[in-house]
């Protein structure tokens, strides 16, 4: 499916093997903000891990492209700049992503959210050209009701630990409702 779906469906499906609880999305001046909250990375996996599977370009008997990290190269094909920043107890931590001659470079920046309570990760994402007249807040929704119409319904989904829970969509603030079922569905 389209590279800009699988930027979105990427971020939601590791809001929901997580424990957040709520994945906002905004646009504001060619900028996607992906807002997950209810959860947030440990200092060791946001300096450590994700450093390390995002970066991975090859392909191995033990590991692929599109088992970890898929999700970071989607992002930053699409995007001039991903950052993120993630706070979780007392740590908050913040990384700007490029794609530079098709490789991977991060940096570490300092973190701006501050008026965040909760432990959350943002991700934000400086659209290329090609992109931004194809990220509006009806083409997320539709992607969200596309691939997520059970969920949008209120069904409980298992986190990596086994966990239940619901887990909420929003899009510029407003929450996202499932679309009308076919007839045939009822």
């Amino acid at each position: 499916y389209p590279i800009e779906e699988a930027a979105i469906t990427e971020n939601v499906d590791n809001c929901i093997d997580e424990r957040y609880e709520e994945i906002h999305f905004g646009l504001q001046d060619a900028v996607v903000r992906i807002l997950m909250l209810g959860d947030g990375m440990p200092e060791q996996v946001f300096w450590n891990t994700l450093p390390k599977i995002a970066a991975t370009t090859k392909a191995g008997a033990d590991k692929t492209l599109g088992r970890y990290g898929w999700g970071m190269k989607v992002c930053m094909s699409l995007s001039e700049e991903v950052r993120i920043e993630t706070g979780r107890e007392n740590f908050r931590g913040a990384q700007s992503w490029k794609l530079i001659g098709g490789e991977p470079y991060y940096k570490e920046e300092e973190p701006k959210e501050k008026g965040i309570s909760r432990d959350f990760t943002l991700i934000s994402l400086q659209l290329n050209a090609e992109y931004r007249d194809k990220f509006t807040s009806e083409f997320i929704e539709r992607t969200l009701q596309k691939f997520y119409p059970t969920l949008l319904r209120g069904a409980k989904v298992k986190n990596r630990q086994g966990e239940k829970r619901v887990v909420r969509m929003v899009v510029n603030s407003k929450p996202v409702c499932p679309s009308l079922e076919a007839e045939y569905e009822k």
